[in-house]
C-alpha cells in the first residue's frame, strides 16, 4: 500500500516535474508543453490542458524538459570584452538600447563602446566598420552617418555609407558629431569647443551664390536661352531668363525656394512675356462646307503673358555646377493669342488651330539645362 502512495504523488508531480519552462523578460516564468516556435510567437499547452500563446519578443529564453535552453537574447560585445544578454530595442546613433535578460527592463549603452551585436537571429552588427563615420543630426530629429564632411556657407556635403554625396542646408541641421568625438553644432550662437572643419574649398560667408544657367526646353523660362539665378538668401534666389521660343522672344523672371541649399529640389513661381510677331507658313483651311485645302496663312501673333508654377531639380556636377530638370505648368492669360489671314479667306481648319494652340505660350513645362556657378 505504502509504494501505491508513493507512485500516485510521483505520477501527480510528474507534469511539473517534467514541464518546459519560458523564462520572459519580464523575470516572469511560464511552465507548459510547448507545442509551435515559429519567427512572431510561441504557443504551448498549460498544465491544465489550454492552449495559449505569447510573442516570441518577449520570451528570453526556452528550457526544455529533458534540459535544453533555447536562447533567444541578443548579445551586445562590448571593447572590453563584456558581453550584455538582452533584447536589442532601439538605437539612435549614441546609444544602444536594450532589455536586458534577468535583471529589470530597459537599459542603455553608448554606441561608441560597442564592437558588434549577434542578433538571435543569427545576424551580426559590425561596429568596428562603423568607427570612423561621423554623424549629422537634423533639427527634426532625423540623422545621417557619412564620411569626408565638407562645410560650405549654406550647406554641408558629405558621403554616405553607399558612397554616394549627399548635400543638405546648413538652416536645417542641427549638430554633427565627429568619429573623434568633437562636435560642431549649428545654432546661432555656437559652443566654444566645437570643431571647425573649414577646408580650401569653403567659400566666404559674405561671398553671394548665382549661376549662369542655360537651358532648353518646351513652355520653359528660358525656351532656348540662358539664365541668371542669384542667391538672396540662403534658400531664396531670383533669376531672370532670356530666349527663343516658337511664339518669338521670351523674357521671364522668377523666384525659387531651395529647402536644402542651392542642390537639390527647388519650388519656382514667376512670369514670361512671350514677344510673337509675323508668321507665315502653308496650313489646312477649310471652306463652309467642309471642304479641306492647303494654301498659305498670314499669322500675327500677339504679345502672350504665362503665370508659371514649376518643380526643379538639380545634380551638382564638376564640384560646384549643376545640371537641372524643371517641370511644372504656365497659365496664359490671354484668351485671343493670335489672328490670321488665309489667301482663300477660308478659315482655319480644327486641325490647324490644334497646331497654334499647341504652338503658343501655356500649359505642361519641361526644360533640361546646365548651370554654371560663378
Amino acid at each position: 500500500m505504502k509504494k501505491f502512495f508513493i507512485l500516485a504523488a510521483l505520477l501527480i508531480a510528474s507534469p511539473a516535474l517534467y514541464a518546459d519552462q519560458l523564462f520572459l523578460y519580464n523575470n516572469s516564468t511560464i511552465t507548459g508543453e510547448i507545442t509551435e516556435v515559429s519567427a512572431e510567437n510561441i504557443k504551448y499547452k498549460t498544465e491544465t490542458g489550454d492552449l495559449n500563446e505569447i510573442a516570441r519578443s518577449d520570451v528570453e529564453k526556452i528550457v526544455y524538459t529533458g534540459g535544453r535552453e533555447v536562447d533567444f537574447t541578443d548579445k551586445i560585445f562590448l571593447k572590453d570584452n563584456t558581453v550584455i544578454s538582452g533584447k536589442v530595442t532601439g538605437k539612435n546613433g549614441e546609444y544602444i538600447e536594450y532589455n536586458p535578460a534577468g535583471t529589470p527592463p530597459f537599459d542603455r549603452v553608448p554606441a561608441s563602446s560597442v564592437s558588434k551585436i549577434v542578433y538571435s537571429n543569427g545576424t551580426v552588427e559590425d561596429f568596428t566598420m562603423k568607427s570612423n563615420t561621423d554623424k549629422i543630426y537634423l533639427k527634426d530629429g532625423r540623422f545621417f552617418e557619412g564620411r569626408s564632411i565638407t562645410i560650405y556657407d549654406r550647406y554641408i556635403e558629405f558621403y554616405n555609407k553607399s558612397g554616394v554625396k549627399e548635400t543638405y542646408g546648413k538652416n536645417i541641421i542641427d549638430k554633427i558629431i565627429y568619429s573623434s568625438g568633437e562636435v560642431r553644432t549649428f545654432t546661432p550662437q555656437e559652443a566654444s569647443n566645437t570643431r571647425q572643419k573649414e577646408t580650401a574649398q569653403e567659400e566666404s560667408y559674405n561671398s553671394p551664390i548665382a549661376f549662369a544657367e542655360f537651358e532648353i526646353g518646351w513652355n520653359g523660362y528660358a525656351g532656348g536661352g540662358a539664365r541668371l539665378d542669384y542667391f538672396i538668401t540662403d534658400s531664396f534666389s531670383v533669376n531672370g531668363a532670356l530666349g527663343l521660343c516658337l511664339w518669338g522672344y521670351r523674357a521671364s523672371a522668377a523666384a525659387r525656394y531651395y529647402p536644402d541649399g542651392p542642390y537639390g529640389l527647388a519650388f519656382s513661381i514667376g512670369v514670361a512675356y512671350n514677344t510673337g510677331g509675323p508668321y507665315e507658313y502653308d496650313y489646312e483651311t477649310e471652306d463652309p462646307s467642309g471642304n479641306t485645302d492647303s494654301e498659305k496663312v498670314t499669322f500675327d501673333m500677339k504679345p502672350v503673358v504665362t503665370i508659371n508654377a514649376s518643380i526643379l531639380y538639380s545634380w551638382k556636377v564638376n564640384d560646384k555646377d549643376r545640371i537641372y530638370i524643371e517641370t511644372g505648368y504656365g497659365y496664359a492669360i490671354q484668351d485671343e493669342k493670335y489672328t490670321y489671314e488665309s489667301e482663300s479667306g477660308r478659315e482655319l481648319s480644327e486641325e490647324s488651330e490644334d497646331i497654334m494652340d499647341v504652338m503658343a505660350p501655356g500649359g505642361f513645362i519641361l526644360s533640361i539645362g546646365y548651370a554654371f556657378r560663378l
